[in-house]
């Protein structure tokens, strides 16, 4: 099992973004030194929440911090971009990092980001596949063109060539069986966040892994994302989650479904990515319970707690690889550091060579 941590980088409004920025990159700079395998960036805009434009810019950075971890998006929301330079910076990645790059790719959900870029929302799922398509073949191919509904090219070359051929380190997010099943089609590794009921992830692996053979690739384990709090004890790891995670959930609720308030009940949280969930008004006093659901759905609790829920994906969905988010909802640098390390020094040992 490898072991990564989340760059999310999310700013509520409390902290100029200059220092959550600042404060970010000090926690990045621990990821290699404890042993981590990855670091993993998010792509989102116009708001507080996780304001990264770019993601492969911001990991070309720590590509020049780093030496032997892997470097991944999660992800690169490719309806919101033209795929011609998307290939190119990862291209240029590819060339920086020595290979080390891991491209994910995903459709995006938030209301208030399509509507930034003038894209319809509807069209979100043909973009991505499209662009997936574009992607691919202009990194596997010496000089290629493309005509597609909403993308296309001239014959031209993509120059630098990638060396390392990233074309076979691209993954895809799914939040539901739809989404899933793109992704098998295109031969691409799974990205899931399985925080809700056990049933739907499995849904989601088992359309992924179907669809995969159906359009003639080997499906692969799944990648598996989600938000952690651990602590020496399980009162400590629930009062940091409950503190930070509160903010992490009205940020969600705003940023995905541009309302000013908590919009959300237990059984609809909003998630990274779920392009599959429609704005729906709560009361405010909805907000407890929500971020209640939310933390039982993530890693909350002691060293031991962890380790165990991360076997239990393993066993339950052949998860290889494992991504922590350590740092959200406006949580001080000292906090974060804390859950980084104690998970390093704890869980780490137990899950990463299992």
């Amino acid at each position: 099992m490898k072991v990564g941590a989340g760059l999310a980088m999310m700013n509520p409004g409390l902290r100029p973004d200059e220092e959550v920025y600042r404060t970010a990159l000090r926690l990045a700079d621990l990821v290699e030194p404890l042993g981590y395998d990855s670091i993993w960036t998010v792509e989102h805009h116009f708001t507080g929440h996780s304001p990264i434009p770019n993601a492969l810019q911001l990991l070309t950075y720590v590509a020049g911090r780093t030496h032997r971890i892997e470097l991944g998006t999660a992800v690169v929301v490719l309806p919101w971009h033209n795929p011609l330079r998307v290939a190119e910076e990862i291209a240029v990645l590819d060339l920086l990092s020595e290979g080390r790059a891991t491209i994910g790719f995903g459709r995006g959900a938030s209301v208030v980001e399509y509507a930034g870029f003038c894209i319809p929302r509807q069209e979100g799922l043909a973009r991505l596949s499209e662009g997936i398509d574009f992607v691919i073949r202009a990194l596997t191919t010496e000089r290629f063109a493309f005509d597609g509904q909403f993308y296309s090219c001239p014959e031209l070359a993509l120059r630098p060539r990638p060396v390392h051929d990233p074309a076979r380190r691209l993954l895809g997010a799914a939040h539901s069986t739809q989404s899933a099943r793109l992704v098998g089609a295109k031969g691409l590794r799974l990205l899931i966040s399985p925080e809700r009921d056990r049933s739907i992830a499995e849904d989601i692996i088992r359309g992924y892994r179907s669809s995969s053979l159906e359009h003639g690739h080997q499906p692969a384990p799944p990648t598996i994302h989600l938000y952690v709090s651990v602590a020496l004890t399980a009162a400590e790891a629930q009062v940091r989650a409950r503190t930070y995670m509160t903010p992490m959930v009205e940020s969600l609720a705003r940023h995905y479904r541009g309302t000013p308030l908590p919009v959300v009940t237990p059984n609809d949280v909003p998630q990274e990515g779920d392009e599959e969930q429609e704005p729906q008004a709560s009361p405010k006093g909805e907000l407890s319970r929500a971020t209640e659901a939310f933390m039982a759905k993530h890693l909350v609790g002691t060293p031991d707690e962890c380790a165990r829920r991360i076997r239990e994906f393993k066993c339950m969905f052949g998860a290889d690889h494992f991504i922590g988010e350590f740092s959200y909802g406006a949580m001080p640098y000292e906090e974060a550091e804390q859950n980084i390390r104690l998970f390093a020094r704890e869980v780490l040992p137990k899950i990463s060579t299992e």
